[in-house]
């Protein structure tokens, strides 16, 4: 007997669409309807949100990601703060999951890169803890993850220091999650191929791409936005929908062998 799983993932840039291709380049206020209405056209079951937003400003006001699974009609949530926003300072950025399905969430701290990360104009950035969120559904699990964006700082997953630092990343990647179990991985990873940077990620956890791969997630032609899944489905239908914010909607419908 087959069960069918539908993922999303989705940067969220803070609910803002993007006014053009230049880094950070935002509407100023958010656009809710438009990512609950892009959503609806494809109404998955589980929703991986990186770049949501968090309440920074003691008003009492709903975080993204719980307005988004009100809206949505979506019973289940969770959410983990980064940094200040880059997009709002009077939100925290953060990496969130909703889903019409209940689940356990552990999250887990990432390394942070050692070197220094400065932006072109020299302003230096925050250090913070960024985190994998490990939803755990029972028969299946679901991680979503937020990787630091190395090429804002001018280096690369696939040079030193960045390749050093993503080997980093992939021994805590292979430490945290489930072997020998239904596994997707999707999110935001921040480099374009999955298999150059963290190959023995790749094949421990036997993963690989639902999305086309000649496919951009993004509006300035790169693929940083993933949906990677296991031998234990079969996926039966994927797109990414070119869309008005900075990364585009990512989707993906799967089967699922009961075990």
């Amino acid at each position: 007997m087959k069960r069918t799983l539908s993922v999303a993932t989705w940067n969220l840039s803070g609910g803002r669409l993007a006014r053009s291709a230049g880094l950070f380049d935002y509407e100023t206020n958010e656009n809710l309807d438009y990512f609950v209405d892009e959503i609806r056209k494809v109404s998955p079951d589980i929703i991986c949100l990186p770049e949501t937003h968090l309440i920074n400003n003691g008003t009492g006001e709903k975080s993204l990601t719980l307005r988004l699974a009100e809206r949505l009609d979506i019973p289940y949530s969770h959410e983990v703060p980064f940094h200040q926003s880059h997009i709002d300072s009077r939100y925290i950025l953060g990496l969130g999951l909703i889903s019409s399905k209940s689940f356990k969430a552990t999250d887990y701290a990432l390394d942070q890169p050692e070197f220094p990360l400065v932006f072109k104009n020299g302003a230096k950035a925050t250090p913070h803890t960024r985190w994998l969120i490990e939803a755990d559904f029972g028969s299946f699990t679901i991680a979503t993850v937020h990787n630091w964006p190395l090429e804002v700082f001018q280096y690369s997953y696939v040079s030193e220091p960045g390749a050093t630092y993503g080997k980093s990343m992939e021994r805590q990647y292979i430490e945290f999650l489930p072997k020998n179990k239904p596994l997707i991985v999707a999110g935001d990873l921040n480099f374009d191929n999955p298999q150059k940077v963290m190959p023995n990620f790749i094949e421990t956890f036997e993963l690989q791409e639902a999305l086309d791969i000649n496919q951009p997630t993004r509006n300035e032609g790169d693929r940083p936005d993933h949906i990677l899944y296991n031998s234990y489905f079969n996926c039966t239908e994927s797109k990414v929908v070119v869309g008005k914010s900075e990364h585009y909607l990512c989707f993906a419908k799967f089967e699922l062998n009961t075990i």
